[in-house]
């Protein structure tokens, strides 16, 4: 370990910083208020372990597990100081305290039933994860070429409260479409380049017939060819963006009626006479 302390992973890149108010980079760091807390504190704590100058405590622990594994330390190192590895360390230094049992107690129902998970012996197992997908005629991309996959992530595939409102009405949506949203931007983006040349036509025909080399039907013929070409551009677009807003919807799952729940303004009480 080369850690000397220079204390970049604790905050921006200096020459970005602003005001001490936006000068912290690191979460840990900004809530510890210690420097073990910061990715160097955490490398010279996992050392002291290694050596065996220390031993493991709660505060070790909250210390290791603090972090948010942002990333942020990682860029400060590599761009303002050395090429180290923090966040790989930090892995390995709370993955050694897992295997010692020492973990904070609210991350203890998580690791046990991920264990009968993986051993097949939880409620819900790794076989069970495309099982929200059953019935929609969805593709294998484990057996067959697709386009697109669709990751329904750990918590909308496993509970059953949330399949059929976020991973089967999106996944449903997409499909019943048959378009994906990088169809459409090659759509948006071929209709634009059409528009664009369907405009330098047209100002070329403008030019011919104002300097009187073409008759304004040239000109005609044009404009008749650009309008229809804008409309279809206009209507690609806003297919796509129908598109996303529809997908944010099923993934949402009602979110129109909580936000207009909450943005709707307090009834004043009525006034007495």
């Amino acid at each position: 370990m080369r850690c000397t302390r220079c204390s970049y992973c604790k905050y921006i890149p200096y020459d970005l910083v602003k005001s001490s108010r936006f000068a912290y980079g690191c979460p840990s760091i900004k809530a510890g208020k210690f420097h073990s807390y910061s990715a160097g504190g955490k490398l010279v704590t996992a050392l002291s372990l290694m050596d065996g100058r220390s031993e493991v405590t709660d505060k070790v622990v909250d210390i290791a597990f603090k972090c948010q594994l942002c990333g942020n330390c990682d860029v400060a190192c590599k761009m303002c100081r050395y090429d180290m590895e923090p966040i790989m360390a930090l892995r390995e230094f709370r993955a050694h305290l897992v295997e010692m049992d020492r973990v904070p107690e609210s991350y203890r129902p998580i690791i046990e039933r991920t264990r009968a998970a993986m051993a097949g012996k939880g409620p819900k197992t790794p076989a069970d994860r495309n099982a929200w997908a059953e019935g929609l005629g969805l593709k294998d991309p484990s057996t067959e070429a697709v386009d697109v996959v669709f990751y329904a992530g750990c918590k909308y595939s496993m509970e059953e409260s949330l399949r059929e409102t976020r991973a089967r009405a999106a996944a449903q949506f997409a499909s019943s479409n048959d378009v994906t949203r990088a169809t459409l931007e090659e759509q948006v983006a071929a209709q634009e380049k059409l528009v664009k040349a369907l405009r330098g036509y047209a100002r070329l025909a403008r030019l011919q017939f104002d300097g009187g080399r073409a008759p304004y039907s040239t000109v005609l013929q044009a404009e008749e060819q650009l309008f229809p070409a804008e409309l279809d551009w206009a209507a690609a677009r806003a297919q796509l963006c129908a598109s996303l807003v529809g997908i944010y919807k099923a993934m949402g799952g009602g979110w129109v009626a909580a936000a207009e729940r909450l943005s709707a303004s307090p009834t004043r009480p009525a006034s007495s006479p």
